[in-house]
């Protein structure tokens, strides 16, 4: 939030030309949470399933308003791109050479259908 914080204030005190800002949230949610991500994945308890399915969804709805408010404070005559620096595939189904864990199981087609 401090990123956005700093960016909307400049965006509504001083003169600007250009304005880039970076936003890492999505990825330390998605780090932490798109395993939950459904579908289900085997061993994933259905309990934690449960609780922490649309966190994903959520980080990134709560990017896009940020987004939003960025965009609407630059104004109508503003150019505006949005880039994200990668996509974000389930451990088990990297490739082995990258895989950090040893216990991930192999890739599945239920794991395997969704990334962001």
């Amino acid at each position: 939030m401090l990123h956005h914080n700093a960016a909307t204030w400049i965006l509504q005190n001083e003169p600007w030309d250009f304005l880039a800002v970076y936003y890492n949230g999505i990825d330390h949610f998605c780090h932490g949470f798109m395993h939950y991500h459904p579908p289900r994945m085997e061993g994933i308890p259905e309990e934690k399933f449960e609780i922490y399915k649309d966190v994903v969804n959520g980080a990134y709805r709560f990017h896009d308003m940020m987004l939003q408010t960025l965009l609407d404070l630059a104004g109508p005559r503003q150019l505006s791109s949005s880039f994200r620096t990668m996509g974000f595939i389930p451990i088990t189904c990297a490739p082995a050479a990258f895989r950090w864990s040893r216990l991930a199981p192999p890739c599945s087609t239920a794991s395997s259908a969704w990334s962001a």
